[in-house]
């Protein structure tokens, strides 16, 4: 129980990590790349 919950936990952090990462490679793009 405990070590599923852990891994949703993970899984929830990567998707939060990864989304974190594509919003700031959209405003590093819209920044330094005028489009």
């Amino acid at each position: 129980m405990f070590f599923s919950y852990k891994i949703q936990v993970s899984r929830v952090n990567l998707q939060a990590v990864m989304y974190a990462e594509m919003k700031m490679n959209n405003i590093y793009i819209k920044k330094y790349l005028p489009s």
